[in-house]
């Protein structure tokens, strides 16, 4: 790892942007509130209205846009580690085999669908994409006959109706919007989208939630008969062929955000500032 050169990965965008507790700029409301306060005289003001005036300009002057959070040092700290060393974190979260396994399953069978919805062949995007702050491989994207890509497309992918159903429904996550304004970025694409596709399980993930499930119901001393109907649903809870095409599919338009953007190249500098901090110290040799 080069830490002059360091780049973050733009699905890392989200883990970064947090603010530290008790630094965060004024809201729009509060802006609101001064210039409705500053527009009158101050003779007129109440005591009420100067103290909220003083307490609004104090939070914005002591706003710090390019302090890390906690969470943004933890991250980096795995950052560091993974990519200086090749140590990554022990955790069940997303290196577990099924999140591994999703990943390299669940992303031909979405392209696949979406393919056969669109009408388009689509292939998964292989190249890496980086400039001086990001780096990152988007999934899809599409080019003009001259080879100049026109749009990007960023799949998420939903193993069950309910998760499927809340992204319908929910604000688009900050994260997925962060990390497809940073491909946009990088590549200088203004076009891009994310499509939420509702996938079946694969055939191997299955077959492994069925041997685990058997075996749960075992240790709890459950019937056999009642066990295979409790595993029957839940078979039909990681399958959805009842269901058309155009209700497993959801898209979501990506508008590019310059000055977020900015933002982001901003604590980009600085977490490169933070870790160089951070290699010094563990590299420096204990005084003995």
């Amino acid at each position: 790892m080069d830490i002059k050169n360091f780049k973050i990965n733009c699905s890392s965008i989200g883990a970064l942007m947090g603010n530290a507790q008790g630094n965060n700029p004024i809201t729009d409301k509060e802006f609101k509130d001064l210039i409705s306060i500053l527009e009158r005289d101050y003779d007129l003001l109440s005591e009420t209205q100067k103290y909220n005036a003083k307490q609004i300009m104090w939070k914005q002057a002591l706003y710090e846009p390019t302090k890390l959070s906690d969470t943004v040092t933890t991250e980096l700290a795995k950052i560091y580690s993974f990519e200086m060393y090749g140590k990554s974190k022990i955790s069940k979260g997303n290196d577990s085999p099924q999140q591994l396994e999703k990943g390299n399953l669940a992303e031909p069978m979405a392209i696949k669908m979406l393919s056969d919805i669109d009408g388009i062949e689509y292939t998964k995007n292989e190249e890496l994409f980086q400039n001086k702050w990001l780096k990152g491989i988007p999934d899809i994207l599409i080019k003009t006959p001259a080879g100049k890509i026109k749009k990007i497309i960023e799949l998420k992918v939903a193993y069950d109706l309910p998760t499927f159903l809340i992204s319908i429904m929910r604000k688009e996550e900050s994260s997925n919007i962060l990390e497809t304004m940073g491909y946009m970025d990088i590549i200088g694409c203004n076009n891009a989208e994310i499509v939420h596709l509702l996938v079946d399980m694969p055939e191997g993930m299955i077959a492994r939630e069925e041997l685990k499930a058997m075996e749960f119901y075992s240790d709890l001393g459950i019937d056999r008969e009642i066990a295979l109907k409790r595993l029957e649903q839940r078979k039909n809870s990681m399958v959805f062929p009842e269901f058309p095409l155009s209700q497993k599919i959801y898209r979501q338009p990506v508008v590019l955000n310059k000055l977020i953007m900015k933002d982001v190249k901003r604590k980009v500098t600085k977490a490169k500032e933070w870790i160089a901090k951070l290699d010094a110290k563990f590299t420096k040799p204990l005084s003995l």
